[in-house]
């Protein structure tokens, strides 16, 4: 029988392929609601939440040892951040169009 107790986990959702699927789920969830505070704004939305999620990580697994791995730690998270952010962001394109 099928459980759903392990369907994800937060090292699948710290990934990569993790990061992308929360931020397109949570930009579908949200996209409506963006909309009417603003006209197709979608960019920005999933760079929000791309964001969100790698500053969320980033403190969760970050180095804040010293100030410098405290630099490190944030250059890459928003490096990250840019990467989630045009993968999910094409993803949710490409869901949207054949919806």
């Amino acid at each position: 029988m099928f459980s759903f107790d392990n369907f994800t986990s937060v090292d699948y959702v710290l990934s990569f392929s993790g990061m992308i699927m929360l931020v397109v789920l949570f930009t579908q969830f949200t996209k409506k609601i963006a909309d009417k505070i603003k006209e197709n704004h979608t960019r920005l939305v999933v760079y929000l939440w791309a964001f969100v999620f790698c500053a969320f990580a980033a403190f969760l697994v970050g180095d804040f040892s010293s100030v410098r791995e405290v630099i490190k730690t944030i250059v890459m998270w928003l490096v990250n951040s840019v990467l989630v952010w045009f993968s999910a962001r094409k993803m949710y394109e490409d869901v949207i169009n054949i919806g």
